[in-house]
């Protein structure tokens, strides 16, 4: 088998690693929430232990396996007739000249070819929109939908006084709009925060042991003006004494996301390996699927970045778009590489995947430091990397023409596996 059912292979390989993002999607906010977030590196502490110990176990099944080839080998070529000298020292002539041309082959420095290299940036534009809308999708989809800023003539009835817990005033401080009306929480597809204090000014008085009792992070809290960062939820001031309400909307609030998170995940793992065997094995086209895969992810931040409208069309796409990327882009660095120099080829692969990955989250993390929000500034960062994506497959379609279409057959014949 040369590179038949290669896509198949690690289309596989790929939706069970994508198996334990959606488990890491539905439990860490809950862990996090409900017991503690220490608990939930834990578990991931856990689940890495597992992984360690499959990798003992695979290269121990591995070792078992080739020391039964080899005693199988043994006894084969122990049943067989002698052989004629001249043979054998053909064979021998042979063997030599074979060792001698790949060790000479080894220390070549090898060159790769100009369609390894593009597939190398599509890579780093397909990982790169995806594993950093992965990493921000929580408060992406808190800001878009989940916990909206309040409107700014929704506020507080007492708007110096905290609005739940058990410090809130004992007639209760609504959110009220500029016509003292109630303020709407929940409108199509949008979900308002609670609105906080325009300010607070407390300082505690009580003794140490009663401080104690309160598990307050601070003796005093002077907040003027107030703002949504302030709010520390972790903080048993905010949690239970003064934004209570707040606080348990937003823990519900990502746990929703984390549960839409697994919208992607699941369409990855059940189509991955669909694209991998049909549209890459059977059908060689792995070019078409390169240009494809950047644009769904494009369209699926345009979406995004659109104020309105259900998450769900958007997430879908995400997941589509991935589910394509990986199924084609190892397959074709196989295709295009010599098997000799397939380690050294998918080590530049990986090197240059990780530079995205390093490279893409920081530049949205100082987006978000000077503008102190996701939108609409990283949405349309991801927009142009995904349109960048779009433009690295069309320039791998036109290279792998030129040298002689391995990944786009233009053959009738390779299509007659099917």
């Amino acid at each position: 088998m040369v590179n038949k059912e290669i896509g198949y292979a690690l289309g596989i390989s790929s939706a069970i690693s994508y198996v334990g993002f959606l488990f890491s999607f539905v439990i860490s906010p809950a862990c996090a929430n409900n017991i503690s977030t220490a608990f939930s590196f834990w578990i991931g502490t856990v689940m890495m232990s597992v992984s360690v110990l499959a990798s003992i176990a695979a290269h121990l099944t591995d070792r078992w396996a080739e020391k039964q080839q080899r005693r199988n080998h043994f006894h084969s070529t122990c049943s067989i007739e002698s052989r004629v000298d001249d043979e054998e020292t053909k064979s021998i002539t042979s063997a030599s000249s074979r060792d001698i041309g790949s060790h000479r082959q080894r220390c070549q420095i090898p060159s790769f070819p100009t369609t390894f290299w593009l597939i190398c940036c599509s890579c780093l534009t397909i990982y790169g929109v995806d594993r950093t809308f992965i990493d921000n999708a929580s408060g992406l989809m808190l800001e878009r939908n989940l916990f909206v800023v309040p409107p700014n003539d929704c506020r507080l009835k007492h708007p110096q006084q905290c609005p739940s817990g058990y410090l809130s005033p004992a007639p209760g401080n609504p959110p009220i709009d500029s016509n003292n009306m109630s303020c709407p929480e929940i409108i199509p597809f949008i979900s308002y925060a609670p609105p906080w204090p325009q300010s607070i000014n407390l300082n505690v008085t009580n003794s140490e042991s009663e401080l104690e009792q309160l598990r307050w992070e601070k003796s005093s809290y002077v907040l003027d003006p107030m703002q949504q960062s302030d709010i520390n939820c972790l903080d048993p001031f905010f949690f239970e004494a003064c934004t209570k309400a707040y606080c348990q909307q937003k823990n519900q609030a990502t746990e929703t996301a984390g549960f839409l998170m697994t919208i992607p995940y699941i369409v990855t793992i059940f189509t991955t390996f669909l694209f991998g065997h049909y549209c890459v094995d059977k059908c060689g086209r792995s070019v078409e699927l390169l240009c494809l895969s950047p644009a769904l992810l494009g369209i699926a931040h345009l979406l995004l970045l659109l104020k309105r409208g259900s998450l769900i069309p958007a997430l879908v796409l995400e997941g589509i778009g991935n589910s394509i990327g990986v199924s084609a882009l190892c397959p074709s660095v196989a295709l295009v590489v010599d098997q000799s120099v397939s380690g050294l080829a998918f080590g530049l692969y990986t090197s240059i995947q990780n530079l995205g990955l390093t490279i893409i989250p920081l530049i949205v993390a100082s987006i978000y430091s000077h503008a102190g929000k996701y939108l609409p500034a990283v949405e349309l960062l991801l927009i142009c990397i995904a349109a960048l994506g779009v433009m690295f497959g069309m320039l791998i379609m036109y290279a792998d023409k030129r040298a002689g279409s391995k990944l786009h057959p233009q053959d009738r014949e390779a299509f007659s596996g099917l």
